[in-house]
């Protein structure tokens, strides 16, 4: 009967036990924000997230908390790394997921826009932009990969960035 008693008791704390442990399924997923980040006037809160499988950039503005703007991609696109470069303005790196790639690729353009979606731009990059019947200054096709060497956050107009030429020379020349 002791034995009987002390199986019992066994099984209901083993049951209560079961439903108080955290499924394996927690510990195992993805987190669902990444790269978080504020803005240097602290206005913004800027984060990665992943929609339909690609990398997606969100502003929240902190003093309502309500998402302000989300960037991403058409096609096989996504957000990659990004910096602040002045209070509400951000340059990106635009990716390239392939199917049969384990990470995407990155092929130097890079992207402005600011927290609330206006003034996007594509700035640097291998395809540049058409200038066809304008005399604005357009984006040229730069061919190399470029990557932000210093955002000069306290400078609004400008900032540093390094290229890397795609040439066929035996000596690599980089521009500033």
């Amino acid at each position: 009967m002791k034995k009987f008693l002390i199986l019992a008791v066994g099984l209901l704390a083993t049951q209560a036990l079961a439903k108080s442990v955290v499924p394996l399924e927690h510990f195992s997923k993805g987190s669902e924000f990444s790269d978080v980040q504020i803005s240097p006037n602290g206005e913004y809160l800027s984060f990665i997230t992943k929609r339909e499988g690609k990398n997606t950039l969100g502003f929240l503005q902190l003093d309502k908390f309500k998402l302000l703007h989300a960037v991403r991609f058409d096609d096989n696109a996504q957000i990659g790394r990004y910096e602040w470069v002045n209070d509400n303005r951000v340059v990106l790196e635009k990716q390239y997921i392939r199917g049969w790639k384990d990470h995407p690729e990155y092929h130097g353009e890079l992207f402005g826009v600011n927290a609330d979606g206006s003034r996007g731009k594509y700035l640097v990059g291998y395809q540049g932009e058409g200038q066809t019947g304008s005399r604005l200054r357009k984006a040229t096709p730069l061919y190399g990969t470029s990557y932000i060497l210093d955002p000069l956050v306290n400078d609004e107009d400008k900032m540093l960035i390094v290229t890397y030429p795609w040439s066929g020379s035996k000596e690599p020349v980089t521009r500033v």
